[in-house]
């Protein structure tokens, strides 16, 4: 408009249509600082997403408010013009209007891109899951908002134990339709609110904000969920999942990386007893341990006490030299599908140059038992 008006002669600095052109160019710097902003933040849940692409719209309509301001102030101004010239000012119109609509298509095109963009930067390309960086996000949230919400934060990790056979023997891609399934698997047998990730081959994990009696039942039922075999190119394949799982209570003070760590070591401790079975890393457990009371305790537990340091037990060394801490575990019993902790709250496994192990637990600081030679 300014500069058509300079063109014929009737512009003078500090008119009004100087406003709009002001106006714009102040948007503009808005919107360009709006955007610097969210390229900084990260996107890391539904909620933020959706205040993002609400943030998004408005910075992408900012400097075109301007123009229908400055369409309705120079209309005004030129209705002399207008009414002189009418298809002139109509042929001006629809050059406007359909440079303008080129250019809003283009921007909304690439306004969705990058929404895309976005979701797969958070999202697992195979199994469409969660990633490992959405997980992360999402666990650092809710450890975040404990004194809001005093509801639990558990973690499972999951493992397939006989994935790599069956990887070798049906091929790659048959290994990736295996991984898809069990994506499948572990939505249909966990609610909504649950968030499931991939977090690298064969290993998922799960952020499940509830009690420990929920997690215990969350994790059975993704146990239970493996019992069909999954019929890959016709060939039924039978996977066993190893289940470990930590919870953090409010007025624990865990982090990020504890809780995946727990969590891990109990995997793997599932793991190592054959898998198919579910084992819990309970931090602050009460001592004696709650599952000695319940010997039919289906989740047996790894427990982190005061005892299990090396420096906690009296008689650490002996004659044959200082003894080095291998493990810290319950006394295990079996029962049908899982191992269940003994009556005595901790155990501490010691290498002597013999091969002898020796197994002391302490109660109260004095010891509670020990001297039980076991051999390898």
């Amino acid at each position: 408009m300014i500069v058509f008006q300079t063109g014929i002669g009737s512009y003078h600095t500090g008119e009004l249509v100087d406003l709009p052109r002001v106006a714009g160019l102040g948007l503009v710097a808005l919107a360009a600082l709006a955007s610097l902003r969210e390229s900084s933040t990260a996107v890391s849940d539904e909620a933020s997403e959706t205040g993002a692409e609400v943030t998004s719209r408005i910075r992408l309509w900012l400097p075109y408010l301007p123009l229908v301001l400055a369409a309705a102030i120079g209309l005004g101004h030129l209705m002399d013009q207008v009414r002189r010239w009418p298809f002139l000012f109509a042929a001006l119109g629809i050059l406007v209007a359909a440079a303008l609509a080129r250019q809003l298509v283009v921007l909304v095109e690439n306004q969705a891109l990058l929404a895309e963009v976005a979701q797969e930067a958070f999202r697992d390309s195979l199994t469409g899951l969660a990633n490992r960086t959405r997980f992360l996000n999402r666990l650092e949230r809710a450890i975040a908002a404990r004194d809001q919400r005093p509801t639990p934060i558990a973690v499972l990790c999951l493992d397939l134990d006989n994935f790599k056979q069956v990887n070798d023997a049906l091929g790659h891609p048959a290994g990736d339709e295996l991984l898809v399934r069990v994506a499948g698997l572990l939505t249909a047998s966990l609610d909504e609110t649950a968030t499931i990730a991939r977090l690298g081959g064969d290993e998922f994990a799960v952020l499940i904000e509830g009690s420990v009696e929920e997690t215990q039942a969350a994790a059975h039922r993704v146990l239970d969920a493996f019992d069909a075999a999954i019929v890959i190119d016709g060939v039924p394949v039978t996977v066993r999942p190893s289940i470990g799982y930590t919870v953090a209570t409010a007025g624990s003070s865990c982090t990020v990386d504890e809780l995946l760590r727990h969590a891990d070591l109990a995997m793997y401790a599932a793991k190592r007893e054959g898998g198919e079975r579910i084992r819990s890393f309970v931090p602050d457990a009460p001592f004696p341990d709650a599952h000695a009371r319940h010997p039919n305790a289906p989740v047996s537990t790894i427990r982190a006490t005061p005892e299990a340091t090396p420096s906690a037990a009296p008689g650490n060394a002996s004659a044959r030299g200082p003894a080095r801490t291998r493990a810290v575990l319950p006394s295990l019993h079996r029962t049908r599908r899982h191992r269940c902790c003994g009556g005595w709250p901790a155990t501490r496994r010691q290498h002597r140059p013999n091969g002898t192990v020796r197994r002391a637990a302490e109660s109260g600081g004095r010891p509670w038992a020990s001297g039980l030679p076991w051999r390898y």
